[in-house]
């Protein structure tokens, strides 16, 4: 008996008993949605972060307080930058910053942040303020729609101009804002620029950030803390020697290194593997439904040999082999456990849409749905064995007689 007619009565057995097969896919089903729509969360989390980081600019060197990586067991206790820090640890101020300023070709900025209220005109805001000099647009490649960052002249005057975030910009102050007074925190601030609208991240809505001279920051917190300092490198092989240069003059000036130089590969790599043991952990969650999706298989399909005795009896006696059975309840199980695949993969297309709508970022890859695919097909063939060997093993005089 050939492929093609075991094949016909395969489609033929699954088309008669459409309600029981649905269910049995269920579990599939289920445990594929499960699956690939947690790791495309977490995939959709490593890209979204990796996009921030990248987009701060390239060959970036941030400094922070604390004692080197490598096992300080330091603990955070408060805002870094506004007064808080690391318990024991000394924060960065303007004297660190300042020092770091006599490396060469290197653009430098000190980052202060600090969340505030905006108000204008009866409307407020929740914002994330940062404060920094003002080559820090040119460090972080911020896209202005309109008006300019702060200068020199600004900084040095200590002046309270701010540059708002788009959100700010089109709702709060009905898209004509330069030269506007705004106020955070119940303090002043000129509007002399707008970013462009560049949506909401894991950080937060960066459409709701503004940006002020890091010294008025320093006067709001009436303290020096400085929560990072970017120091942004010409090219990726100046990084090592830069480093260098940021050890010796802090160690110089803060008598021994308790501080940590954090590079962009760095943060991607812990990203990368932080995001790695999640989806591990997701995935490993989800595939008990798979487990569950298969016993539910062989549960079924033992049903169905019970159920078609006599008529694998009737095959046997026709001459159907042994192998022919065998080949045709296995094959049932592969396709049940591969239909609830396919639309386990559907689902989690949809529901990944879904997520998207609601700004949670996710990203479906080809690796997942190759994995989730193979890993149905293989339930589908392990639950199977068995009811396909009963199916195959009946003796076919008995098998006959069975009412």
């Amino acid at each position: 008996m050939d492929i093609s007619h075991t094949l016909k009565i395969v489609l033929n057995s699954i088309n008669s008993n459409k309600t029981r097969n649905f269910l049995t896919m269920l579990g599939i089903l289920i445990g594929v949605f499960a699956i690939v729509l947690m790791v495309s969360i977490g995939e959709g989390v490593r890209l979204d972060i990796n996009k921030q980081i990248e987009s701060l600019g390239s060959n970036i060197i941030f400094v922070t307080s604390g004692n080197p990586i490598q096992g300080s067991g330091t603990r955070r206790i408060g805002p870094q930058g506004m007064g808080g820090g690391f318990m024991g640890v000394t924060p960065l101020t303007n004297k660190d910053y300042n020092a770091l300023l006599k490396i060469k070709g290197v653009k430098i900025s000190p980052v202060i942040s600090r969340s505030g209220v905006l108000k204008y005109s009866g409307l407020t805001e929740s914002v994330q303020m940062t404060g920094s000099n003002y080559v820090y647009s040119e460090i972080a490649s911020l896209p202005l729609l309109e008006g300019k960052y702060f200068g020199k002249r600004n900084e040095d005057a200590q002046e309270k101009v701010v540059i708002i975030g788009y959100k700010i910009y089109s709702e709060i102050l009905n898209s004509n804002a330069l030269n506007k007074t705004v106020y955070i925190n119940d303090m002043p601030f000129k509007v002399i620029g707008v970013l462009k609208e560049r949506g909401v991240s894991m950080m937060g809505n960066q459409d709701t950030e503004v940006y002020v001279p890091y010294r008025v920051m320093q006067n709001i917190a009436n303290n020096e803390n400085i929560t990072t300092i970017y120091v942004s490198v010409r090219s990726q092989e100046e990084i090592d020697r830069v480093k260098k240069e940021i050890i010796t003059l802090l160690k110089k000036v803060r008598g021994k290194e308790n501080f940590r130089l954090t590079t962009q590969s760095q943060i991607l790599e812990i990203t990368g593997t932080i995001i790695g043991t999640l989806n591990l952990a997701l995935g490993g969650i989800a595939a008990v439904s798979l487990l569950v999706g298969g016993i539910g298989i062989m549960n079924i399909m033992l049903v169905s040999v019970a159920e078609r005795t006599r008529e694998i009896g009737i095959r046997k006696a026709v001459g159907a082999r042994r192998k022919d059975i065998l080949a045709q309840f296995l094959l049932e199980a592969v396709f049940l456990s591969l239909a609830g695949g396919l639309l386990g993969l559907l689902m989690a297309y949809l529901g990944s849409l879904v997520l998207k709508n609601f700004s949670v970022p996710s990203a479906i890859t080809s690796n997942s749905v190759v994995v989730a695919i193979t890993f149905s097909t293989f339930i589908g063939v392990v639950f199977g064995v068995y009811p396909a060997y009963r199916a195959a093993s009946l003796d076919p005089i008995v098998a006959l007689r069975y009412e």
